[in-house]
């Protein structure tokens, strides 16, 4: 094996530095007097102590306290979500405490790939090195269990030599580095090789292909020996067709007129904790974009300890990647690069990224996106009142430069009669409903199903198939969300709405 490039510090002979706010100036070190006279759960009480102990103001670690209550998590994830102490300093504190080497950075080809590795995509640690001097195991420490662990290498010392400390962020680097090759091969080729009738590798059977092959010579025989007739047949066929698409649309109208579907209000939850959203953003040669889109992302209104975002670039798009470099992403963020290997396609992408979302719910955006704030709360809502043949929302698309001229003005009336009154119809009435590329909330295991190499709009036969359905406002899960979208490149600018 070739030297290890993995970087490693020894950390366990310096004393530990006091973790320090990464934004605020004043430090408070007051000891929480007892559990119950505290705003701190008694169970994450040991905890607490431990971060006051550390130079966290006692208002940072109650406050942490009543989010881990609330989001069933730890105080440790939720200084960390709001950006309260820096990861890379945490973590060497805690190699520190616990006597072991800090990595900063994983060689990928010194990774161990058993067949179940995108496990440590969902989750934390332990992963394994092989090295030419033997294997180690990486692992992420918790506060809360630092005591326990501290006696276990205390009553085994020589276990120290076998591990390691990194952080979440660099374990998850070097497992999307170390098995990008099969991961992807796997994106691409497992759909048709599982499922082949749903992927759409193959554009048609043989018996479609036969039936098409058919219409058309008897088409062209029946142009060639009796013109008049075939044309007027043509001509009845392409009217009859015509009609019927208006007649859809005014049945629509009349059906939003008469029988308006009312939005209900988003489901506080009655207490019951938030599931961790995963947010999908697929990008392509988007670096002007990137300022804004991660502002916009970072405003939704969804605690951050249980958000997953993941902007995905082509491994190649090295401007788009040092965009989003150059922003403050926080620990909720990784930038996932797909190689670059088959269709360079937004579905391909998705899929690749996919293999590492640990959301029970996923949503997919693009770079000129622009969601409110509530639109995650409003889809949770809408799921919780849903039953178990949802798997789809989607969130309207509307124009928002409509008055800068009169093309915009086309494309808002366009998008107005699709997202506020042909689709909700085409649900209300049970028919498959068209599915656009981007702000569409997914079930997490329906999407990972029927996720795959074709188009977005491919899930929707898919998904009737199996019984899922989008919701219509005749069961009250209309999702009608405010969503704006900047200006394209063709200068349209639309609006979720």
């Amino acid at each position: 094996m070739a030297p290890s490039k993995t970087i490693d510090h020894r950390v366990s002979g310096t004393p530990p530095p006091n973790l320090r706010l990464v934004r605020g100036d004043r430090r408070e070190t007051e000891r929480l007097p007892a559990a119950k006279s505290s705003n701190i759960n008694p169970q994450a009480f040991d905890e607490a102590r431990f971060f006051l102990s550390c130079g966290i103001g006692k208002p940072h670690v109650e406050a942490a306290a009543r989010a881990a209550r609330a989001n069933a998590t730890t105080i440790e994830k939720e200084l960390l979500a709001q950006g309260l102490i820096k990861p890379g300093l945490y973590y060497r504190w805690l190699a520190g405490e616990l006597g072991l080497a800090h990595i900063d950075n994983i060689d990928p080809d010194e990774v161990v790939r058993p067949p179940m590795i995108d496990v440590l995509l969902r989750h934390d640690g332990p992963l394994r090195l092989s090295r030419k001097d033997g294997q180690i195991t990486v692992i992420v420490p918790e506060a809360r269990t630092l005591e326990q662990q501290k006696a276990q290498l205390g009553a085994r010392p020589l276990l120290r030599a076998s591990l390691a400390v990194a952080s979440p962020a660099t374990i998850r680097e070097a497992v999307w580095q170390a098995g990008a090759g099969d991961r992807v091969r796997r994106t691409t080729f497992e759909l048709d090789q599982d499922q082949r009738d749903t992927s759409a590798r193959r554009v048609m059977t043989s018996a479609q292909g036969f039936v098409l092959g058919l219409m058309l010579g008897l088409a062209m025989a029946g142009f060639l020996f009796w013109p008049f007739t075939a044309f007027t047949v043509l001509h009845v066929v392409l009217t009859l067709f015509f009609s019927g698409g208006i007649l859809l649309r005014l049945a629509a109208l009349a059906t939003s007129i008469l029988l308006p579907a009312r939005a209900r209000p988003p489901d506080p939850g009655d207490g019951v904790p938030l599931p961790v959203y995963t947010v999908l953003v697929a990008l392509h040669n988007e670096a002007a974009m990137a300022p804004a889109l991660v502002s916009r992302i970072a405003a939704l209104d969804w605690p951050k300890s249980l958000l997953d975002v993941k902007y995905v670039c082509e491994a190649d798009d090295a401007a788009t990647i040092a965009a989003l470099q150059a922003q403050d992403l926080g620990p909720e963020c990784e930038i996932v690069r797909t190689p670059t290997f088959g269709p360079r396609t937004k579905p391909k992408a998705l899929q690749y990224a996919l293999q590492g979302a640990r959301g029970a719910l996923v949503a997919v955006y693009d770079a000129e996106d622009k969601p409110a704030p509530g639109q995650l709360r409003e889809a949770w809502s809408a799921f919780r009142k849903g039953d178990a043949r949802l798997g789809c929302l989607q969130a309207p698309l509307a124009i928002a430069n409509f008055r800068a001229s009169w093309l915009s003005g086309l494309f808002a009336l366009e998008y107005s009669g699709l997202f506020r009154v042909l689709i909700p119809f085409l649900a209300r009435t049970g028919m498959p409903i068209p599915l656009g590329g981007t702000s569409n909330h997914f079930s997490g295991l329906m999407y990972q199903k029927h996720q795959n190499s074709a188009s977005a709009k491919g899930l929707i036969p898919l998904l009737s198939g199996d019984g899922y359905q989008e919701p219509g406002p005749s069961k009250g899960n209309r999702f009608q969300p405010h969503h704006q979208r900047p200006s394209d490149k063709e200068g349209r600018s639309v609006q979720r709405g």
